[in-house]
Order: structure tokens, then sequence, then C-alpha cells
């Protein structure tokens, strides 16, 4: 969760094999299980496996990201898919290894505005607008004079 350096984020996995829950997957000190359900937490760069059998199908959704955007990348046989937006991801007919990055990010922050840091450009340009008018009026001025 690159978005969210301290925040640990909770997701949940399910395996299907043959549009059925696989069950038979006990909990890891990585992960709890119960029925069928895998929880784990992950913060910053942590990561988790999760062993699939031959052809299942992994469904993991992060279950809390308030106030986060979150996205995230599969790569499986080589090919990389990324989503932004989505909480949850479904990869299916898993035969070799398979990777799923999730990223939270808390969006953009917006640099600080008004305050007496521009203070000194509104008198600089109401300087800048006197000075104007006096070079009009001097210059109308010597023109009557002319």
């Amino acid at each position: 969760n690159p978005g969210d350096h301290g925040g640990e984020f909770p997701f949940e996995a399910r395996i299907q094999l043959n549009d059925v829950l696989f069950t038979e997957i006990t909990s890891d000190t990585q992960y709890t299980v119960e029925n069928g359900v895998i929880r784990f937490n992950l913060k910053d760069t942590e990561s988790v496996s999760i062993p699939v059998p031959g052809g299942g199908t992994l469904i993991v959704t992060e279950t809390n990201n308030a106030g986060y955007q979150t996205s995230y990348q599969v790569t499986k046989d080589g090919v990389e898919e990324t989503v932004t937006n989505g909480t949850s991801v479904t990869v299916s007919n898993i035969v070799g290894p398979a990777r799923i990055d999730f990223t939270n990010q808390t969006g953009y922050e917006l640099p600080a505005t008004g305050g007496h840091g521009t203070q000194g450009y509104r008198w600089c340009g109401l300087l800048m607008i006197l000075a104007a008018a006096g070079l009009l009026f001097y210059q109308a001025r010597a023109k009557r004079k002319s």
C-alpha cells in the first residue's frame, strides 16, 4: 500500500474450484481461514502467498479502505492488467504463479492557498496599478502642454 506507509488494510479471499467454494485450505501464519474465507491484513510492502489448486479461481477483496482510492495490478502468465478504483479482483483458471498488487492512495495533496503569503503580491499589484495610472496621468498632462 504505497499510499499509506503506516496503515494496515484488511483483505478477504475465496478460492473457487469448478464454481464451488474451496474449503480444503487451512490457516497459516500469514492468514486465517474460516468456512473457506481467507482473511489477512497487509501493511505497505507486505505480501501474502495463498496456494490455489490448478484451474482454481481466486477472488480477493479489500474489505475496508475508507478514504482511499484503491487500484490493483494482476500479473498472471507474464501478462499484467491494471485496474483503478477497484477493491475486488478475480483471477480465473490459475495454473502457474499469479500475483496481485493492491495500492491505496489518499488522493492528491493540494497546495495551501491564501494566508499571509499572498499579501506581498497584493501590495505589489496595487503598486503597479498606481504606477501605471500615474504614468497615464503624466503622459496626458504632457500631451496637453505641447
